[in-house]
């Protein structure tokens, strides 16, 4: 009954935040907080109830596995920092499934969030692209220009499909597949162009926003975070002890990293924009991609599928 509890609880908290992220894409790290501890204490107190330790160990193994995904897709900028400890609340509150303790339920789980993941963004762009009125026809045009570039790509499609074939999989699902990709890069790399940044007056600009440091003194609109500064105190290290050439690597990684893009922006870093004299910046906007979250693990609670389902598939 009491890993019911921390799968309801994930449920629960991730749901909340879902709807938060919808309505304001600021979602409060008490949530995640919530679900993290309220994970570890469930499988705690059923470890302790039947005498097992396993429970406990699941919960801190699969846990520690989706933290270290989730929070890495965030230091480079893949995604939100809410995305990141919904992550953790997954691993650390439904770390197996509700009958029996398997490592197929965090498969499972892991492949839904992507394909959940993947046709939410899928729609979410469509839906973007018929609100704007000139991706469709600007995708027509690109398509167009790579022309002898897409019949190149749609070739290798063929030529991997034959051989899928010849190795007893479906053929025709992958160079359908392979040949979707292909015009879905097109479609998705002009949606990025023309609906999914835009330039906004620093005097418009509100707390949340997501402001891209491409074109900004780093330093100046976000402190780096503790990998950026242990990265940076490494770079330091190895050239005071004649290494100099490592610490040129690492410092576009330290760049990379250590300024964590897809994080709203704060009041005091927009006070301190103003007063660095920047005019406009440009924000970047997406998918709110917490929804993802809820919907997978239910998924995955109730029928299963992830890595089931695409083994039927492919």
């Amino acid at each position: 009954m009491l890993i019911v509890f921390s799968h309801v609880l994930a449920f629960s908290v991730l749901f909340i935040a879902a709807i938060w992220d919808l309505y304001t894409t600021d979602v409060p790290d008490f949530l995640g907080v919530i679900g993290v501890i309220g994970g570890i204490s469930l499988h705690g107190a059923h470890a302790f109830v039947t005498g097992s330790i396993d429970p406990i160990m699941w919960s801190l193994g699969a846990g520690l596995v989706f933290s270290v995904f989730g929070w890495g897709m965030y230091l480079l900028g893949l995604w939100g920092g809410a995305d990141a400890f919904a992550m953790s609340v997954l691993g650390f509150a439904a770390p197996y499934g509700i009958g029996s303790i398997s490592a197929l339920h965090g498969v499972n789980l892991f492949v839904n969030i992507m394909i959940v993941g993947f046709v939410y963004s899928l729609l979410f762009a469509f839906y973007r692209a018929l609100r704007s009125g000139t991706v469709f026809r600007k995708t027509l045009s690109r398509i167009k220009e790579d022309e002898r570039k897409i019949s190149a790509e749609i070739l290798l499609g063929a030529v991997l499909a034959v051989a899928a074939e010849f190795t007893g999989l479906n053929g025709i699902v992958y160079f359908t597949a392979i040949v979707s990709l292909v015009f879905l890069f097109r479609f998705l790399k002009v949606l990025e162009e023309e609906e999914m940044k835009f330039d906004k007056s620093i005097e418009d600009i509100e707390p949340g926003d997501v402001v891209s440091l491409e074109n900004l003194d780093i330093g100046v609109a976000r402190e780096k975070n503790m990998t950026g500064r242990y990265l940076e105190l490494l770079r330091v290290k190895s050239g005071e002890i004649g290494f100099s050439s490592i610490g040129d690597r690492l410092e576009p990684l330290e760049n990379r990293i250590g300024y964590p893009a897809v994080v709203g922006i704060t009041e005091d870093e927009i006070e301190e924009l103003v007063n660095e004299g920047v005019e406009s910046v440009e924000v970047q906007t997406g998918a709110r991609f917490v929804p993802v979250f809820p919907v997978a693990l239910l998924i995955t609670s109730a029928y299963g599928g992830g890595i089931v389902f695409l083994l039927q598939v492919f």
